[in-house]
């Protein structure tokens, strides 16, 4: 949802995570009864709710993302820039690398 550019439903969060369904549902209601997230009705369809992260949702994502970043930053700081970028470039084929592998396998 922090990536999605808008709210999801559970079954998309489900397939954008490779996760069943029930599994998502749990962990959604948890982070509600946290105020991390809300569900909003969609007016067209009542059986449908949407999943959106609430302001104190979204900075907690934002406050882990800086964190996470920071924290692998700082543990290759004394790398040299020419293997800064090589990891850069590695980590982009390897994620381009998954993506493909998991499309081929949702075509199957």
């Amino acid at each position: 949802m922090h990536l999605a550019g808008g709210p999801l439903r559970i079954s998309e969060i489900a397939e954008k995570m490779r996760l069943v369904q029930p599994h998502v549902t749990r962990q959604v209601q948890q982070l509600e009864r946290r105020g991390l997230v809300r569900r909003i009705g969609d007016p067209n369809d009542r059986r449908v709710s949407y999943i959106e992260p609430t302001d104190k949702g979204r900075a907690a994502a934002d406050r882990y993302a800086r964190t996470l970043i920071g924290w692998f930053t700082g543990a290759i700081s004394h790398w040299s820039a020419r293997d800064r970028e090589d990891l850069g470039r590695l980590l982009a084929r390897f994620a381009d690398d998954v993506t493909a592998h998991l499309a081929a396998l949702d075509d199957t």
